[in-house]
């Protein structure tokens, strides 16, 4: 997992091109929104005046699997949990299916006289109201799980095992809050008052959505608020840390449900001025971080309809967005007016009215971690049969608690038995009676005994099949198994197989030494003092323990030699990962082959304080890394902050180039050619070169340069003239004078790749960005013909020549020009093609 984000960061998954998979034509006019469920894709389709279909489609190949006819004048309702459905067909009957053998094979109906869409909880229980109860209803069982009288409107939400509905009392809505297992009230919050328009039943009625932090509730009517001006029909609670309701509320104007991202909420407010995507702060106390589109930016986002949310990718309108940055990654050829359903390493977008089509990322299958599912799969199958068994003693105990945590940890993993039914059946009848089962506790203890020992033996299973299988299905295997049990002692000592036999602490971050063993099978990787290390990182890492902390630990690629403390094995494989591949990069833009030349040494730091023992307070203030041309080594540590991992990426990338560079770049033929003259024009090619590479993307397929959004070219685009430094001031500035520029009033300027960003710019970090810019220009323009001007002109800063690329201000309108010319197309962001793979 480690190895995934950290590629992610550096340009791969959503930045990759995404691919036509399949198109499916339905018989019918297509209503509603498609519906994934595991390997299906549910469909909805008009089939007639008074027919309407339900098709399973195949999500790989999109062959119609099964359908099914109703005889029906309203539009379907659907929701699904694993392969069991629950279908409104009408405003009096909904009925369960069950997905078996690519048949729906048809279960039991809850009929009433009002009967409500219904949606199920994580757990598998279909939520709805019948007539005036709220019904918790297992799809198997004959009884609901528990009612809750009320004057119910709209449809009920689950969460975190807590069941959320919108009921009247008088003209005042309330949010009420049920624990999901026993119906017991956990809260009740006001929510609002139409001023005696309640909603009827046949009317829309309120919608939940939960989020991490606040429960919103849209209303499809005004709410009374003392703002006249304003219609204002969505409400905020706030989730307490304990799970409780806030008593507190806000009032909003929303067109389009709340949509939590990894910095805020996301929503479409209505003002006075229009429609406007905006970011919502998780803090109580601030009402927006930023606007993400309006009359003024992206006015095509204002057409969107309702955002997705899948993998840290957003989905807005036709826009492919990396959720926590909010840059635009891609672009989906459709109309911006059909919101796309996200699927696992792709989308489904509805083209037109009886046409569904899959865009799947081109991403390699994973056969280790397939064939490790497999395995646990077979594991999960058994526990679940011995899980049912003991469902059945546990009734026979009379343990409620105990029979109705067993039954559901049995359906969690979708098995079914003979023992499971009969213990259903005890519940059921318990539920049904008015006295309480009398308990055997003790044999109860000896059921929970026997759960401890199934749940033990399957981990011991899953690891002697690590055992049995080597490199990449052992990886994924130890992977799930330290996810939920870190301290597994036989998982632990399997791991340290992998590992030289002095590591200590392996069992306090099982995970990031993984990492670091599964990079060992994947790539030339050794721990330094293990045979096969090179004389040049033995001693590096002597120096280092000699100098820092004795306990160090150093791991060597082709490339690259990491020493650090042994409590960063994550920082360390990132490094390893990210480092790898921007060395072969580099090798491949200058020629270089290889050959006897050590690998560059880089020290990953655990904390801002041991960086800057090494750095100095007033380098690090500014940096999260740096390559020092007297040491010739890198420094990096992982910044303690939300956007840590990009930031290290970011930096390890652009420090990484200068060491590079400094140390195996052709040109470079002894120590004083490492850094170059600070008193030397041209330093921006030195700075230009390593941000150009910064926004280069990489993967295991290779790298690429045609980058349409990068920060640097994004900037130069959008900024008026006069909002940029004067370009002969940026190609003619030596070190010295660089270090001059102001660090701290800040200008801003509007992001076009970024929704709603605005960079605020410093003299310091527009000096980089404009240097980046010229340098992406002389390495891509005119089909790369002009590449070499930038190599000659690097030599020549490093080796103290002339940098010499013509008129400044002529240079520097060109890329500006090339840059504008990149902006206006903005379908480029498809062209993440790696033209240089491996």
């Amino acid at each position: 997992m480690i190895l995934a984000l950290a590629l992610t960061l550096l340009g791969s998954g959503p930045d990759t091109p995404w691919e036509h998979a399949w198109r499916v034509a339905l018989r019918g006019e297509l209503e509603g929104e498609p519906l994934v469920v595991e390997r299906r894709v549910l469909v909805t389709a008009r089939a007639g005046t008074d027919q309407r279909e339900l098709s399973v489609l195949d999500l790989d190949t999109g062959r119609r699997v099964t359908h099914q006819l109703f005889a029906t004048d309203v539009p379907l309702a659907v929701d699904a949990h694993r392969d069991s459905l629950v279908v409104r067909r009408g405003t009096t009957r909904v009925e369960f299916f069950a997905l078996k053998n690519d048949r729906l094979v048809r279960g039991r109906e809850l009929v009433g006289s009002r009967v409500s869409a219904a949606s199920f909880t994580d757990a598998g229980l279909a939520m709805l109201f019948v007539d005036d109860q709220l019904v918790l209803q297992h799809p198997d069982e004959l009884e609901p799980r528990w009612r809750a009288a009320g004057q119910w409107r709209g449809v009920p939400a689950a969460a975190d095992g807590r069941v959320f509905a919108v009921g009247y009392a008088g003209a005042g809505a309330r949010l009420v809050q049920f624990d999901e297992r026993t119906g017991r009230i956990l809260g009740v919050v006001g929510v609002g008052d139409h001023g005696g328009s309640v909603p009827t039943f046949e009317d829309p009625g309120p919608r939940i959505d939960v989020l991490p932090d606040a429960v919103w509730v849209r209303f499809d009517r005004p709410v009374r608020s003392t703002a006249p001006d304003r219609v204002l029909d969505a409400v905020r609670v706030w989730r307490n840390a304990d799970g409780s309701l806030d008593s507190g509320v806000r009032l909003y104007a929303l067109s389009s449900p709340a949509l939590a991202v990894p910095d805020g909420t996301l929503v479409l407010e209505r003002t006075g001025a229009g429609l406007r995507w905006s970011l919502l702060s998780s803090d109580r106390d601030a009402r927006s971080l930023r606007v993400i589109a309006d009359a003024g930016r992206a006015n095509y986002l204002l057409d969107a309809p309702p955002a997705a949310l899948h993998g840290g990718r957003l989905f807005l309108g036709r826009d492919v967005v990396d959720a926590r940055t909010l840059e635009v990654r891609f672009r989906l050829p459709m109309s911006p007016a059909t919101r796309p359903t996200p699927v696992p390493n792709g989308v489904l977008v509805r083209t037109n009215e009886r046409t569904l089509e899959l865009f799947r990322a081109d991403s390699p299958p994973d056969a280790d971690r397939e064939r490790a599912e497999e395995l646990l799969a077979s594991i999960d199958a058994r526990v679940g049969l011995g899980l049912g068994a003991l469902a059945k003693l546990a009734a026979e105990s009379g343990d409620r608690e105990l029979t109705e945590r067993l039954i559901a940890a049995t359906e969690a993993r979708s098995s079914r038995s003979r023992p499971l039914d009969e213990a259903r059946r005890t519940l059921e009848r318990w539920r049904r009676g008015s006295n309480a089962p009398r308990v055997d506790a003790r044999k109860a203890e000896d059921v929970v005994r026997r759960e401890g020992q199934l749940l033990d033996a399957a981990d011991d299973e899953q690891t002697a099949f690590a055992r049995q299988h080597p490199g990449g299905i052992r990886h994924a295997l130890l992977e799930q198994l330290f996810e939920r049990r870190p301290a597994h002692v036989g998982a632990l000592d399997l791991l340290r197989r992998d590992l030289p036999r002095d590591i200590r602490g392996v069992a306090s971050d099982p995970l990031g030494w993984l990492e670091l063993a599964r990079l060992g099978t994947q790539a030339r990787l050794g721990f330094v003092g293990a045979p096969g290390t090179s004389a040049a990182a033995r001693t590096r890492l002597a120096t280092e323990r000699a100098r820092w902390s004795p306990g160090l630990i150093g791991v060597e690629t082709p490339h690259v030699v990491l020493v650090g403390p042994p409590n960063v094995p994550a920082a360390l494989a990132r490094g390893v990962a990210i480092g790898e591949r921007v060395c072969r990069a580099l090798d491949e833009i200058f020629g270089v082959t290889g050959g006897d030349l050590e690998p560059l040494a880089i020290l990953v730091h655990p904390d801002r304080a041991s960086y800057e023992a090494f750095a100095g307070a007033g380098l690090a203030g500014w940096a999260a890394g740096h390559y020092s041309p007297a040491e010739h080594l890198s420094h990096l540590f992982v910044p303690d902050e939300t956007n840590a991992l990009e930031r290290f990426a970011a930096t390890y990338v652009h420090e990484l180039t200068h060491h590079w560079v400094a140390g195996r770049a052709p040109f470079v033929k002894r120590s004083s050619d490492r850094a170059g003259r600070p008193d030397s024009p041209g330093y921006w090619v030195c700075e230009g070169f390593a941000t150009m590479l910064e926004e280069f993307e990489f993967d295991d397929a290779g790298w690429s340069a045609e980058v349409v959004r990068a920060a640097s070219l994004d900037v130069v685009a959008s900024a008026a003239e006069n909002e940029l430094l004067p370009w002969g001031d940026v190609l003619g500035l030596s070190q010295e004078e660089f270090l001059a520029l102001d660090a701290t009033s800040t200008t801003f300027v509007a992001r076009r790749w970024v929704l709603g960003g605005s960079a605020a710019l410093t003299e310091k970090r527009l000096f980089y960005l404009q240097a980046a810019a010229v340098a992406h220009f002389l390495f891509r323009a005119e089909g790369g013909r002009r590449r070499p001007e930038l190599l000659e002109a690097l030599a020549a800063w490093y080796t103290g020549g002339s940098v010499d690329v013509g008129s400044a201000e002529r240079l520097g309108a060109a890329a500006r020009r090339w840059a504008i010319d990149l902006q206006r197309d903005r379908s480029g962001a498809q062209r993440g093609i790696f033209t240089h793979a491996r």
